[in-house]
């Protein structure tokens, strides 16, 4: 197992977080955000991707490795009541399953740069 440090200052608050590396064949990784919480993502090319559940929400995140010194954040949230159903259509040609909609009430979208020592 490999984890890469790094820490996010915000309104002068440090937050650590660790991407671990569990299995590169497997493509197992995970944030683990060193308070208890450790998530599973997807690595695709320089992003890391995760979904997840907290509190009657869904939430997306997506770091993007930029440069070696710069990251882009962004997090989509929103509930996890279904909000629209389309589809369960059948004809001739074709059968489309039933699609559940979810409505994303907010996205933040952060810059982060290595800051030097």
């Amino acid at each position: 197992t490999h984890r890469y440090k790094w820490t996010i200052i915000y309104d002068n608050i440090s937050r650590n977080y660790e991407l671990v590396v569990h299995d590169t064949a497997k493509q197992i990784y995970s944030l683990d955000e060193r308070n208890g919480i450790d998530i599973v993502g997807t690595i695709s090319g320089n992003r890391f991707i995760s979904r997840f559940s907290l509190s009657g929400n869904l939430f997306e995140s997506k770091y993007h490795l930029v440069t070696r010194d710069e990251m882009t954040f962004e997090l989509s949230t929103g509930n996890d009541v279904c909000q629209w159903t389309t589809g369960n259509v059948s004809s001739d040609k074709d059968t489309i399953p039933v699609v559940q909609v979810f409505y994303v009430d907010h996205v933040q979208y952060a810059g982060l740069k290595r800051m030097k020592q």
